[in-house]
C-alpha cells in the first residue's frame, strides 16, 4: 500500500497552522541574510585563500584521513593558509 493510500484511508490531516510554522522556519533560515546554522560567512578572499584540502570531504581526500600513518598534507596546508591570510605562520 502506498503512503498516499494509507493517509487517505486513515483520513489523516496535518494540524492547523503547520504550513505557517514550516513557512516561518523556512523564512528565518533562508531569507534573513544570516549564514545558516552551524556555518559562518567568509569573504571571497578567505575562500580563495583556503587550500583545496579543506574544501574536500575527508573521505574523498586520501591524505586528509590517511590509511598510512604520517601521510598527511594538512599541517603544510594550514601553514600555507595562515601565511596567505595573515602574512605569518601559525604557531
Amino acid at each position: 500500500m502506498s503512503y498516499y493510500a494509507y493517509f487517505t484511508r486513515a483520513n489523516f490531516s496535518f494540524p492547523t497552522g503547520i504550513a505557517a510554522l514550516v513557512g516561518g522556519l523556512t523564512y528565518l533560515n533562508v531569507f534573513t541574510g544570516r549564514p545558516a546554522s552551524l556555518t559562518k560567512e567568509i569573504s571571497k578572499g578567505e575562500y580563495t585563500a583556503t587550500p583545496t584540502v579543506y574544501l574536500q570531504h575527508p573521505e574523498l581526500h586520501p591524505t586528509r584521513l590517511p590509511k598510512v600513518p604520517n601521510m598527511t598534507d594538512v599541517p603544510p596546508a594550514l601553514e600555507e593558509l595562515m601565511h596567505k591570510a595573515h602574512g605569518k605562520a601559525h604557531h
